[in-house]
């Protein structure tokens, strides 16, 4: 396990007096913390941030395509988070565009693709950015590097979404 701190998550956030969001209404004068970051309030750099760090490690341990699940707040969370990852991994992606994947029940083209992620031969994709659709029922056997940026409810549900990249994958032996 690899727990990585970023400075908004530990100190907060307090936007500076009068910044406005995307559709210009004043952001309200408090601070944010872990449990705000894309519920009430969505810090885009954040984002960026987590996508870097991810690809970052990828590429740090010598694959970047490890399977790997990205557990966000919500289906909007996951297809900001796809996004950046895309951004990131713009060379992978242009190889093969399933590289990176949103896995929402939403999502008809990322659910047509669960399958594939899940088998343990097919390559893409790589990276699946998901809310709460893999933490249950999805027996990952490749999966590599599980991510996690959300607040996570119950230690039940913690051990599911850890569950998803335990299982072993045996390969069959030569003759």
């Amino acid at each position: 396990m690899v727990k990585v701190h970023l400075d908004k998550d530990l100190e907060g956030y307090r936007p500076e007096p009068g910044k406005t969001d995307v559709d210009g209404d004043e952001i309200e004068d408090r601070i944010y913390n872990q449990k705000d970051f894309d519920r009430n309030i969505i810090i885009d750099d954040r984002t960026k941030l987590v996508a870097k760090t991810i690809t970052r490690y990828l590429k740090e341990s010598g694959d970047p395509y490890q399977k790997t699940m990205v557990f966000c707040v919500d289906t909007e969370h996951a297809l900001r988070m796809r996004a950046a990852l895309i951004d990131e991994n713009k060379a992978l992606v242009q190889k093969d565009s399933r590289y990176v994947m949103r896995i929402t029940g939403n999502d008809k083209a990322g659910v047509e693709q669960l399958d594939n992620f899940i088998d343990p031969e097919s390559p893409y994709p790589v990276i699946v950015t998901t809310s709460r659709l893999l933490s249950t029922g999805v027996d990952a056997q490749t999966c590599r590097l599980i991510v996690i940026d959300r607040e996570i409810g119950s230690m039940t549900e913690f051990k599911q979404i850890i569950g998803r990249g335990t299982r072993i994958h045996k390969t069959p032996m030569c003759r």
